[in-house]
């Protein structure tokens, strides 16, 4: 903005500036926020530090974020890298700032469960298996290729093996959030 002013140097007489012009130019807000890493699952909330400003908003590519005054809430993620794009809502006397940070939302360990099986020979054993993160699992009989392991999503069924007690090494399949995990359970045939 550009004023006209007249003025006067107080106490000398022979000074006198008449329709000088003072032109004053906004300045750029400011805006500092750090990268974040979150493991999946897991929301936050970001605190934004500006100067020059009234507020901000924030997204995440197209999609706007809630934010409250300089607080920013990151919802839960999938798994992966995402762009955190910030934008000062500048004060009169400022103009608007933008700043980009990482976002890195990391995998986090599917969960399973197996439990020890008994059965006969000659008979099937079942082998009951609770997973998170995973909607299937491979199976197999340690050191036995005579073993035949059939599994379907999450239900394992084993023959073929002779009386005594064998191990069996589950691992889950897992889906694009979770790491695959292994358990290791016994299987005794009578």
């Amino acid at each position: 903005a550009s004023y006209q002013v007249n003025a006067a140097y107080e106490g000398v007489d022979n000074v006198d500036v008449k329709e000088g012009t003072i032109t004053i130019t906004k300045s750029n807000s400011t805006l500092t926020l750090e990268n974040v890493t979150l493991d999946y699952g897991e929301s936050i909330k970001v605190t934004a530090t500006t100067t020059g400003s009234t507020g901000i908003t924030a997204k995440i590519g197209e999609n706007e974020l809630v934010v409250d005054g300089f607080v920013i809430s990151i919802p839960v993620l999938d798994a992966g890298n995402y762009t955190l794009t910030v934008t000062t809502i500048p004060d009169e006397d400022h103009n608007p700032a933008t700043a980009t940070v990482n976002i890195t939302v990391n995998k986090v360990n599917s969960t399973l469960s197996v439990e020890n099986a008994t059965f006969d020979y000659n008979d099937v054993g079942s082998i009951i298996v609770s997973v998170t993160g995973a909607e299937t699992v491979n199976a197999t009989v340690v050191g036995q290729s005579d073993a035949v392991v059939k599994v379907n999503g999450t239900n394992i069924t084993v023959s073929g093996l002779n009386a005594g007690t064998y191990t069996i090494t589950v691992t889950t399949i897992p889906d694009a959030n979770h790491n695959p995990v292994t358990e290791n359970a016994t299987i005794t045939v009578n």
